[in-house]
């Protein structure tokens, strides 16, 4: 729910509105916080794995390159699997 909170905040604010404004406000403040730290504490976790993993030293020079390839790798999957039906 911290990642995606567009879908599912919109029933729980429409449930705490018969409890007024101050209860709406400290949903919406609440989901904000949750949101925030999920994505930070996510980000976190997935950039300490990835320096384990690789040691971001070594290949941050290619790093563009990197990003290239993964990119247009993406759009060639999206391509056949529109275009093949996979």
């Amino acid at each position: 729910m911290g990642i995606a909170p567009c879908f599912t905040l919109i029933p729980v604010l429409i449930a705490a509105i018969p409890y007024g404004v101050t209860t709406t406000l400290l949903v919406m403040f609440s989901y904000a916080i949750a949101t925030i730290g999920m994505m930070v504490i996510l980000t976190s976790i997935a950039l300490k794995a990835i320096q384990y993993v690789t040691k971001l030293e070594r290949i941050e020079k290619h790093m563009e390159i990197l990003a290239g390839i993964v990119i247009s790798c993406v759009g060639i999957w999206l391509i056949l699997e529109t275009s093949l039906g996979l």
